[in-house]
């Protein structure tokens, strides 16, 4: 009797360590093909195979959270060695069908009405305005949501824009995605910007600011938000933009869903048309320089897959040194950009009341001097963008407020956030 249950006892371990030996194997294989979409140019399928696995309800058996990230860490900095990584991902973009992390649909606010209090429509103390905001649409809308669905409202919008609160959640540090309602000139718009998130936690570049996001909603319709001159000097014979630090590129983007929206693109009208270069352009418009290749190949991805692959281009750049900026402009605008973008810029938004400051410096090689009118829009943190007592090179044109978007603080105070209009001085 004790020699069965010995044996008993043996092969209840030796099916448990088989059973495991099972879930390692296919662990390892989840990290392979992991691997190989990344090494195909596949980031998306890639991002999305390894942010299931993080969720370990949806997908079992799956290998530990760390070693997810380790491999996908290591492959996108195999992938970023390649010298054409960033062709080779908009080639594959271009050929992707699939949703990739797509929005969600919120049919109950087409008119899109500012709910009072929140977005939500629960009533809540104004003392909790912010974390609650964020503890509901983590509860409904954030990917690692629990499954529980039916705690949330059918008509819950989980996507931002201006009228809603949703953009107290930014920056959605762990998240893959994030979707933003555009108000273009022609109509509203969805664009779903693609984040590293929880791949890769501690990357701020991989992930929408909030100062990035106002700055996006104001390039979606410049004229609305009051800078109608981007337009102005973008009707420049050979006018480019660039956008400096770029992060995910939604700036860029916006501002290339303006373009597009300004133009019918219909070829009978097409010599009257200010922007025919959006329809058919013949070459990018607009150029988002980061430092970062996880950042660099987050734009050309967005840019992609929102339709303004052949509007927005990626291209590595240090902002802070001035033989970079050099190699920018001698690539893209040897006379200058005429549209210079930015935003949380820390490095170059320090002491900016000195003339020692690294952003006049950096302002100075890249805007254009043939170009009287051309313009720098800047989005931080209010009065952080502040005049050297004896500047004589840039000028304050305005200051837009983030009120204008209705970007409360988490404690329903006036916006923290603003947008600096500057010009050469003249």
């Amino acid at each position: 009797m004790i020699r069965f249950q010995s044996f008993h006892i043996l092969f209840a371990v030796i099916g448990r360590c088989a059973s495991s030996f099972d879930g390692f194997a296919v662990g390892n294989e989840i990290i392979e093909e992991i691997e190989l979409r990344v090494q195909a140019g596949d980031l998306t399928s890639a991002r999305k195979r390894a942010f299931d696995c993080l969720v370990s309800t949806r997908v079992s058996p799956c290998p530990p959270e760390e070693s997810i990230k380790r491999s996908y860490e290591s492959a996108t900095a195999n992938l970023f060695r390649q010298e054409a990584y960033l062709e080779l991902l908009k080639d594959v973009a271009t050929s992707d069908k699939s949703d990739g992390f797509s929005g969600d649909d919120c049919t109950k606010i087409e008119s899109l009405e500012i709910r009072d209090p929140l977005s939500f429509g629960i009533e809540l103390p104004e003392k909790n305005h912010g974390s609650r905001v964020i503890e509901k649409w983590r509860e409904c809308c954030s990917f690692f949501r629990p499954r529980e669905d039916e705690i949330c409202e059918d008509d819950l919008c989980c996507h931002l824009s201006p009228g809603l609160d949703n953009h107290l959640i930014l920056p959605a540090l762990r998240e893959p995605s994030v979707t933003v309602e555009l108000r273009l000139e022609r109509g509203i718009e969805k664009v779903t910007i693609e984040q590293d998130g929880d791949l890769r936690m501690f990357d701020v570049a991989g992930v929408l600011w909030p100062a990035g996001y106002l700055l996006g909603l104001c390039l979606s319709n410049p004229t609305e938000c009051g800078v109608s001159e981007v337009f102005d000097v973008l009707r420049r014979d050979n006018a480019v933009a660039v956008e400096i630090g770029s992060g995910v590129g939604f700036a860029s983007i916006s501002l290339a869903k303006a373009l597009q929206s300004s133009n019918t693109c219909n070829t009978s009208e097409l010599a009257n048309q200010p922007f025919n270069l959006a329809c058919s352009p013949p070459g990018p418009v607009i150029i988002a320089t980061d430092i970062k290749d996880p950042s660099l190949a987050l734009v050309t991805l967005n840019a992609q897959r929102n339709g303004v692959g052949g509007l927005v281009t990626a291209f590595k750049a240090n902002h802070t040194d001035q033989d970079s900026m050099t190699q920018v402009l001698n690539t893209w605008a040897r006379r200058g950009f005429d549209l210079v973008l930015g935003s949380s810029l820390q490095a170059l938004f320090d002491a900016t009341e000195t003339l020692e400051a690294p952003l006049w410096a950096t302002l100075d090689a890249l805007v254009s001097k043939s170009n009287p009118d051309a313009t720098v829009l800047l989005a931080h943190v209010k009065e952080r963008i502040r005049l050297p007592v004896e500047n004589g090179m840039f000028q304050i044109a305005k200051r837009i407020s983030g009120d204008q978007f209705s970007m409360t603080t988490s404690n329903g105070s006036t916006s923290d956030f603003e947008i600096v209009v500057l010009r050469r001085a003249r």
